[in-house]
């Protein structure tokens, strides 16, 4: 049987079984369809598996860009590079960091090896929490986070139905509002837009802009108080004459 053991198993990989004599004992990876324990090609397809198993997690986390129908790990490969994990990740993706994972020492390598990873998707989470801004809007956030996964460019109201245009196509395409992504994006053009339109550009302005049109509110305020400080001296240096 020619296996190519993409249904692998390896239990409790992180949680090593620990004996009486306080070593421990790594279960065996195996493939669910073929059992196979050993070989050179099981080795490079459970690497390979592993870094599938990691993009995965970046996507459910939010932590890929979507390129048309395509999660990208372009800023994890960056990150992975920035902390100079580069050569060891390329390896992995490749299936070339052990031969074979049979032994105790081939599954010590792996475990390493995958400690490590999980680790820079850890820190690669936490850098990516820590760049977003402080929105004091939350529906925007979520519109123009819904946008970028979809490589949306603008969204137009016409008739009641949604015309998108999307970055990787020419023409725009008509929509229903029926999920509730688009019955949030729908309500949103209906209260906040004056074009019934809604693009990118308009999700992504700074909240510099939100704050300069404060301005004058602040402006305004500084000069009453300013004048309220003035008047009370007035009032005080008066009274002081008198006396």
């Amino acid at each position: 049987m020619n296996c190519r053991h993409e249904n692998i198993y390896w239990e409790d990989l992180f949680k090593p079984e620990k004996q009486n004599n306080n070593n421990y004992r790594h279960h065996n990876a195996y493939c669910l369809d073929c059992n196979a324990t050993k070989g050179r090609v099981f080795a490079g397809d459970l690497q390979r598996w592993y870094v599938r198993k990691v993009e995965e997690w970046l996507k459910s986390n939010g932590l890929t860009e979507k390129i048309g129908d395509y999660h990208s790990t372009y800023q994890f490969v960056e990150f992975v590079e920035k902390n100079n994990y580069q050569q060891q990740w390329n390896k992995l993706c490749l299936g070339k960091i052990h031969e074979n994972f049979e032994g105790l020492l081939g599954q010590a390598i792996f475990f390493e090896y995958a400690k490590s990873v999980e680790h820079l998707c850890q820190e690669f989470k936490k850098e990516k929490e820590q760049e977003k801004p402080n929105n004091p809007d939350p529906e925007r956030e979520i519109i123009l986070n819904y946008y970028k996964s979809n490589n949306i460019k603008s969204i137009k109201l016409t008739n009641n139905k949604l015309l998108i245009k999307y970055n990787h196509k020419e023409e725009e395409e008509e929509e229903e509002a029926k999920t509730s992504e688009l019955k949030q994006i729908k309500k949103y053009i209906q209260n906040y837009s004056q074009n019934n339109q809604l693009s990118l550009a308009d999700l992504e302005k700074t909240e510099n802009n939100s704050s300069n049109s404060n301005l004058p509110l602040y402006l305004a305020s500084a000069v009453g108080i300013g004048a309220f400080i003035l008047l009370l001296i007035f009032i005080l240096t008066r009274n002081n004459k008198r006396r």
